[in-house]
């Protein structure tokens, strides 16, 4: 079997995953390591946790994995 034995369709990725808009962009200004919420970024430090921050999270990941595609950062609980 080979890839161009098949007949291919179009499909539309986005039914694997859910998106989800992130509204509010933090400043590292706003991090401290006293305050709760992690902050996330693409950092390769510390885990890439950057700081904390005492806001409520966008969106809390429960299980599974994610993807983060753009220049911000995000929070997750």
């Amino acid at each position: 079997m080979k890839l161009t034995d098949r007949e291919w369709k179009y499909f539309n990725p986005m039914c694997f995953v859910d998106e989800v808009i992130v509204k509010n962009k933090m400043s590292k200004a706003g991090l401290s390591d006293r305050n709760r919420t992690p902050v996330y970024s693409s950092q390769v430090d510390n885990g890439g946790i950057m700081g904390f921050t005492s806001e409520c999270a966008d969106h809390k990941i429960e299980s599974g994995f994610y993807v983060l595609f753009g220049d911000h950062m995000q929070t997750a609980v």
